[in-house]
């Protein structure tokens, strides 16, 4: 029996115009809150941070490009299990404890609502909304850096996938000082991922 009960953004740069879509023609960002009680703040090796989800007592699932992960919130990162072909890793994490966020189980329909949750900049835990794109894997909702591996959910707050890249203009006079966010991607969670997730669980206990 599985035990999940139930995800990042690395950046691409475009010099120019549109790619998906831009910026204004996104939902307002909603407003910041309080940090969701399945997404935890991750700080890597190398001083940098991203994202993760709870998505079983002791496991978290984040991006494999924010390996290697040292913390998972206010608790140390035992071990550490990159997807072999998906930008996902699986983090074991004595400590954390599952809240009951169920997994949609089934793909977003195109113009849906989506709720992504992140760690902007490793700093503010930022709550965005958009809605899903013709390719699975597109959303509207606005992230930045530090949100890889955190959470895309549907309106009812039902688990659809992992944050896991955003594409930049090329105005230098974005939220990170650096440009604006133009399109943000995700990786869904489909049966084959849950069954890795489960997997490695296993593997690792």
């Amino acid at each position: 029996m599985s035990k999940l009960r139930l995800a990042a953004a690395s950046v691409l740069i475009v010099a120019t115009g549109s790619f998906f879509w831009s910026c204004a023609s996104t939902p307002a960002i909603a407003a910041t809150g309080p940090a969701h009680p399945i997404v935890l703040k991750i700080e890597n090796a190398n001083g940098g941070w991203g994202s993760g989800v709870v998505v079983a007592d002791d496991w978290v699932l984040t991006c494999r490009h924010v390996l290697p992960a040292v913390r998972a919130g206010d608790f140390d990162v035992k071990h550490q299990v990159p997807h072999l072909t998906k930008d996902l890793a699986l983090l074991l994490v004595p400590g954390v404890k599952a809240n009951g966020l169920r997994i949609a189980g089934e793909p977003a329909e195109l113009h849906q609502d989506l709720f992504a949750y992140g760690w902007h900049l490793g700093d503010h835990f930022v709550k965005t909304r958009g809605f899903q794109g013709l390719n699975p894997e597109l959303m509207s909702a606005p992230v930045i850096h530090g949100c890889s591996g955190g959470a895309v959910t549907d309106a009812r707050g039902q688990l659809l996938g992992i944050i896991t890249w955003v594409v930049y203009t090329g105005t230098a006079n974005g939220w990170d000082g650096y440009a604006l966010p133009h399109v943000s991607g995700y990786t869904p969670l489909g049966q084959k991922e849950l069954d890795w997730i489960s997997d490695m669980q296993q593997l690792h206990d």
